[in-house]
């Protein structure tokens, strides 16, 4: 035990794991992201909501933000000890009063979500100054990390001063600078390598969960309907479909753990993340639709299509720029799997729909399988 009795730094455990509390977190946040995700559930008269398109990556993406800056925190600076525990469960208390307004009426919501999420920033900005000297020879980079997202939520905390539309200008402007910061600062000067094993565990944990919101879509979809032939389909369906989505997400989901020292490397696991739990929301609405038939066709197409790839553009990135002897397998297995769900778009109805999207994902498994992962297993052997 260090000599001022606190408990060691986590970041230096070897074989690190997320902590219970971290468990407890993640479930915390998905619950909050579970109630932006069944925005693309309501339908009237068999179509969304008007500007449910920019209005669910919108609302997302903060949420989103604030779970990947206290796990970057974490990941740098957690001891695990009861101050650390304190302030993640007032994060954890915060994201629950947020969750409470969090609807497509946003003019009626925006002046509660600002402040909420503005004392989110803060209190998560505040543990990275608290931090400070966990790493002494980065000890300024804390410093620069804290006062950036101050600084960047002030801004979206000054969109009370600007009229509609301008106010969520201003407030995403804020938002922008807090996610684009951390990449210039780490540029200008190094920070403290992250914990890639640790890391790279915590997105993991979240997408399992997520996959779970997909499984939720798939029970509530089936829950008070007509057992037919096209439901059992699309149940079915539906359950192979998030199963194809696991395999191809943790396939070699542990190579990515090969970040220890690299600073930068963050950034490439990190913020592709966001794409994967935003193409995750929409596939559960995906399959929940195609067992209700309750949105029109045209809708329909543009969810699964959009969902499909932007889940895949969430997975590959960080294979792509990491592992660059992969590339070329990469576009042609994802070339392959995109072109067949742009296929399904022909296809006459949306159960059907469904099956070529998860044909896309079987034969994504097998190409992948055949190819990709048999060069990275005999990388990983030399």
């Amino acid at each position: 035990m260090p000599a001022n009795n606190q408990q060691p730094l986590q970041y230096h455990a070897h074989h690190r794991h997320a902590t219970w509390l971290e468990l407890f977190f993640d479930l915390v946040f998905v619950v909050v992201v579970s109630k932006v995700t069944h925005l693309l559930a309501h339908t009237h008269h068999g179509h969304l909501e008007d500007g449910i398109w920019w209005k669910f990556p919108l609302m997302l993406l903060p949420i989103w933000w604030i779970w990947m800056i206290h796990t970057l925190w974490a990941n740098l600076y957690d001891r695990d000890h009861q101050p650390h525990r304190a302030t993640t469960l007032l994060v954890m208390l915060q994201m629950i009063v947020l969750s409470t307004v969090l609807t497509t009426d946003w003019e009626a919501i925006y002046p509660i979500f600002n402040i909420c999420y503005f004392a989110l920033r803060i209190t998560v900005a505040a543990l990275y100054f608290a931090g400070r000297k966990s790493h002494p020879e980065h000890e300024s980079f804390a410093t620069r990390r804290g006062a950036g997202m101050v600084v960047a939520a002030l801004i979206s905390l000054s969109s009370f001063l600007f009229p509609e539309p301008w106010r969520y200008v201003v407030f995403y402007l804020g938002l922008a600078i807090d996610i684009l910061l951390p990449i210039f600062q780490q540029r200008r000067s190094k920070g403290p390598g992250v914990h890639g094993e640790h890391l790279v565990e915590r997105m993991g944990l979240l997408i399992i969960i997520l996959m779970g919101e997909s499984i939720i879509s798939l029970s509530a979809g089936l829950s008070k309907i007509e057992w037919t032939g096209q439901t059992i389909t699309a149940g079915l369906t539906g359950a192979i479909l998030i199963g194809a989505a696991w395999w191809i997400y943790f396939d070699s989901y542990h190579q990515l753990e090969k970040t220890e020292g690299e600073p930068c490397s963050g950034f490439v696991l990190a913020y592709p993340h966001f794409f994967t739990c935003l193409g995750l929301s929409v596939i559960a609405n995906v399959i929940y639709h195609a067992i209700h038939s309750d949105l029109d066709r045209h809708s329909y197409q543009i969810m699964a299509i959009a969902g499909m790839v932007i889940f895949y553009l969430g997975k590959q990135i960080p294979y792509y720029v990491k592992f660059p002897f992969v590339r070329s397998n990469i576009w042609i297995n994802s070339s392959i799997t995109l072109a067949i769900c742009v296929a399904s778009l022909f296809l006459p109805d949306k159960p059907t729909i469904l099956i070529e999207l998860t044909v896309a994902l079987l034969v994504y498994v097998l190409t992948n399988f055949l190819t990709t992962i048999q060069k990275l297993r005999s990388v990983s052997l030399e």
